[in-house]
């Protein structure tokens, strides 16, 4: 239903601190994951996108232009109500997704993916000691290249889950329409 997504500007940075419990005695692989993120400041992600509900819009307008029941003056008023529920639902719909914690959530599932599968418990220990090492030094070339990675996985799955948060907005926009045209035809 929701078209292509093009993306330009939305940035995610996220806490790990609200999805890992404090456990300071002994941190889990999780932990040590979430501590090196923090100090290597890669527990940002800086994805950019903008939503695309071209085809939303175009099922909106064959809506209204489609009734036979209405007269072409008709037709055109609820053209203007449509592109103002329209206007709604973009706004809408971009607001959720900026103020999401399940996209939050997507994106530090993301970095901790991206890390389990490159350094054991054991380097994690020693790379949040000893970050001036060559262990360090080691992270610090990976690091360079790793954040594109992260954010080129969560735009994939971004993509699929995009569609779940704004479906509700699109139904509802939708109906808001439908009743206009049947308030109008009923005039």
């Amino acid at each position: 239903m929701l078209s292509r997504y093009i993306f330009a500007a939305f940035v995610i940075c996220f806490g790990f601190s609200s999805f890992v419990a404090q456990d300071r005695a002994e941190p889990t692989k999780k932990g040590l994951i979430e501590r090196f993120a923090t100090l290597t400041k890669t527990n940002r992600l800086d994805v950019k996108i903008q939503l695309s509900l071209d085809d939303v819009n175009d099922q909106m307008k064959a809506l209204i232009d489609d009734e036979k029941d209405l007269h072409e003056e008709q037709k055109s008023a609820l053209q203007v109500e449509r592109k103002a529920i329209f206007d709604k639902l973009s706004a809408r719909t971009e607001k959720e997704l900026n103020e999401s914690k399940v996209l939050s959530k997507l994106g530090y599932d993301t970095v901790i993916s991206v890390f389990d599968k490159v350094f054991s418990e054991a380097e994690l220990i020693e790379l949040i000691r000893f970050y001036e090492s060559a262990l360090g030094q080691k992270a610090v070339a990976f690091l360079a290249r790793v954040t594109d990675e992260i954010s080129s996985r969560f735009r994939v799955q971004l993509e699929a889950r995009i569609g779940e948060v704004s479906k509700p907005q699109i139904d509802s926009a939708m109906d808001e329409l439908r009743k206009r045209i049947d308030e109008v035809k009923k005039k």
